[in-house]
């Protein structure tokens, strides 16, 4: 679902902003992604065994879950969305 979650970000911002802006939200998404791998544990416990990891430039929630050796994106969502409320 993050994958998809990804590509609906990237097709959003190509179709209200461009391509340069959608370029550069996806670049930035996949970048705060991969530094998930080097410390998971800094961002704030989450939902349902879940953490999160809050962004800035964009209005955005990687929303995963670790193990002792792997780290699993679960979502990235909007900010002002209310996720896991059921």
């Amino acid at each position: 679902m993050a994958l998809a979650d990804l590509r609906r970000i990237a097709t959003f911002y190509s179709e209200t902003a461009g391509p340069d802006v959608s370029e550069n939200a996806r670049a930035f998404l996949q970048k705060a992604i991969g530094r998930l791998v080097t410390d998971p544990v800094t961002h704030r416990p989450g939902k349902r065994g879940t953490r999160e990891c809050m962004l800035t430039k964009y209005p955005y929630v990687l929303i995963y879950r670790t193990t002792a050796h792997t780290v699993r994106l679960v979502r990235i969502l909007h900010q002002a969305r209310d996720y896991f409320s059921r």
